[in-house]
């Protein structure tokens, strides 16, 4: 009994003198300015990006801060910390993401209009940021 006392407050201290992010690293997704831009998303700018860059009334939105959670993204690199998915001037929805980072692709609006949802789907696909199903 003593030694499992002794053990649980040892893993208690420990977990209490770990840095917050100690986990969050590998669950957060990272790409590249130009892998974004080559997807014809907007140039990042104030965390934000958009595909297609010219429409704001129809388009992906990217949270791409290059700190997140006291991290910093590599040189050149933003963070992936949300998909919203705008249609005719509306807010259809967030993706929800997962925790190894990725982003689901059942949680896509159902809202949205079937060519919309496809050429969406393809580009986020194209970028690796999607996965079927969180598990």
């Amino acid at each position: 009994m003593k030694f499992l006392l002794s053990f649980i407050f040892a893993a208690f201290a420990m977990v209490m003198l770990l840095p917050s992010n100690a986990y969050a690293q590998e669950f957060l997704l990272q790409k590249p300015v130009v892998e974004l831009q080559n997807a014809e998303f907007s140039a990042p700018r104030q965390a934000n990006s958009f595909y297609p860059k010219d429409n704001q009334d129809t388009h992906i939105h990217l949270g791409v801060p290059t700190q997140y959670q006291n991290q910093v993204a590599k040189q050149g690199n933003v963070f992936v910390t949300y998909i919203a998915i705008k249609e005719n001037k509306v807010n259809l929805g967030n993706l929800k993401r997962c925790n190894t980072g990725y982003f689901d692709l059942k949680t896509f609006p159902e809202k949205a209009n079937q060519t919309t949802k496809k050429q969406f789907i393809n580009v986020l696909n194209s970028l690796d940021l999607l996965v079927d199903g969180c598990r």
